[in-house]
């Protein structure tokens, strides 16, 4: 399709809502174009019937960056702050997120996900797109839009931290029937993926978990975490708790034993069903 300066006027293009993702304003954008075909508001941002539509680590980003003018920001910024990416970064080298980047921008990220460690860890490939009801209320209240908040797409974050209530996720994109869809939160199409109900203590677990996933996140944007002093204090928390030998080395036995009794509440939530598979071998966690 034919390219313009005029692609997308100052009064068409929306902005960027507080704390939303690159697919969330995409999907903003192709309701508010009356658009019923999500592969014309694709090709339109991205150049590709399909391309973009990936709500974690979208491609064809620079081609988005191009036809939008850098109006939405450039590609560094919107790759690093509008993604997925935002919560990786905190945990890999820069020159790993500078690739993650180059890698979006282009036309595949087909290996991306190999790359970051996502495909080989225990946990699930994908992504589920999660919502907290109470702030869809309170944005279509404010802004007019229930719409996608980043730090809620965080692996490990099921709670929200601002008014502690369940995340739910859109089953729409977790069956893969909206695969390519451009979709906002709607409260009929979300579920919630825990497989029981859970008490106060499960509550307060994972409102804990959250909270120090976005801290942790927050901490990493500034600068890298500080593995040695990890180590360090995980050393000294180990020997508080009697899991180090009088030589210093580590009682595995005890220690897995005690970590699968910690992490075993968590596994109502379908993110983390992968710690099932953890298992003992000769006394030891694998």
């Amino acid at each position: 399709m034919p390219i313009t300066p005029d692609l997308f006027p100052d009064f068409l293009l929306l902005n960027w809502l507080p704390d939303e993702t690159l697919f969330s304003l995409v999907s903003r954008q192709h309701l508010l174009s009356g658009e019923v075909i999500a592969s014309r508001t694709s090709e339109r941002f991205f150049g590709g019937s399909r391309a973009g539509a990936q709500h974690d680590f979208p491609n064809r980003l620079a081609t988005f960056v191009e036809r939008t003018g850098g109006r939405l920001g450039g590609l560094q910024e919107v790759g690093l702050h509008r993604t997925l990416l935002n919560f990786y970064s905190a945990f890999i080298t820069s020159q790993e997120c500078a690739h993650a980047i180059e890698c979006m921008a282009g036309d595949s990220v087909a290996h991306l996900k190999l790359r970051l460690g996502i495909l080989t860890s225990r946990f699930r490939a994908h992504h589920p797109l999660k919502a907290c009801p109470v702030c869809m209320e309170e944005d279509a209240s404010s802004t007019g839009w229930a719409y996608w908040h980043l730090q809620h797409q965080y692996p490990g974050v099921w709670v929200c931290t601002k008014h502690a209530q369940p995340l739910l996720s859109s089953a729409l994109k977790a069956t893969g029937v909206q695969r390519f869809q451009w979709i906002l939160p709607r409260q009929h199409e979300l579920c919630d993926e825990r497989t029981a109900s859970q008490g106060d203590d499960l509550s307060g677990r994972l409102f804990r978990l959250a909270a120090l996933v976005e801290t942790l996140v927050q901490r990493g944007a500034r600068e890298p975490l500080p593995m040695p002093q990890l180590y360090r204090m995980y050393r000294y928390a180990m020997l508080q708790r009697g899991w180090l030998t009088a030589a210093g080395s580590l009682r595995m036995n005890v220690i897995a034993k005690e970590f699968l009794e910690h992490i075993r509440p968590l596994r109502i939530v379908a993110e983390f069903a992968g710690l099932n598979h953890a298992g003992f071998r000769g006394g030891y966690l694998v």
